[in-house]
């Protein structure tokens, strides 16, 4: 490698580092912005169902609005909610109250659609395979599907220890993988995401993988690059559920 490529790999970790602390300071103010109220864009149309947002650990429905607003600008995911949950309890809990959300907000006659960031992602799956409700299509921003190895050292923390890899949790979910089978997923996986490392663990088999470079695991919220890939997973597709996977 010559001086001036390591000088460039040297660069890049420190740039995302940075573009990390930005995000965590845009996350702030987003956080009191908490609320399970349907927000609409445009006319109501039939068929438009319902998109819901779920947010990762230590944060608030409030993270995901930014992506929500531009969306909802595009005329993608028009009726919209954003679900929020405590950092206890368990993954089932928060699948089930996610429910009484759908519930809630959901018109018959659309489908439902799922957005998850970290361990949003988990619960979004836990929703679907293990509950069995129905899901159309999925997104995975930074979900860590094979758990976060640091976990294992902070298992007496609410939620943390379902995400230390080999948790029962993870085992459930691995084991009722093919009920996603009907669902169109797509995992948008940060490449420098010191949180969730190694980056496969945001990979799903089966999934449509897509990967966004130079950022880490909030600044991936806020970056137009994930904006777009979960705007085109949301859009209506010919393709079906597994198509090639993207870097």
């Amino acid at each position: 490698m010559s001086t001036h490529e390591r000088s460039g790999a040297r660069k890049a970790p420190a740039a995302s580092k940075l573009r990390e602390l930005f995000a965590l300071a845009r996350h702030v103010p987003l956080m009191p912005a908490v609320s399970t109220d349907v927000i609409e864009y445009g006319r109501a149309r039939e068929g438009d169902g319902i998109t819901v947002f779920v947010h990762g650990y230590l944060a608030t429905g409030g993270v995901l609005r930014p992506l929500g607003e531009f969306l909802g600008s595009q005329g993608i995911a028009r009726r919209q909610v954003h679900f929020t949950f405590a950092p206890t309890g368990s993954l089932a809990e928060h699948a089930r109250k996610l429910d009484a959300i759908v519930r809630s907000a959901h018109r018959s006659d659309g489908p439902v659609h799922l957005v998850g960031h970290s361990l949003g992602g988990l619960v979004a799956r836990y929703y679907r395979q293990v509950l069995g409700r129905p899901v159309e299509r999925l997104v995975c921003i930074a979900t860590p599907h094979r758990g976060v190895p640091r976990a294992s050292a902070f298992r007496a923390l609410p939620l943390v220890d379902e995400i230390a890899p080999g948790s029962s949790t993870l085992a459930l979910l691995e084991a009722t993988k093919a009920r996603l089978a009907q669902t169109d997923v797509t995992c948008v996986i940060p490449t420098h995401d010191t949180l969730v490392p190694p980056s496969d663990s945001a990979h799903l088999e089966g999934a449509r993988n897509v990967h966004v470079h130079g950022v880490g695991h909030l600044a991936v919220l806020f970056e137009r690059e994930t904006w777009d890939h979960v705007a085109e997973a949301l859009s209506p597709r010919t393709a079906g559920v597994g198509a090639p996977e993207r870097a």
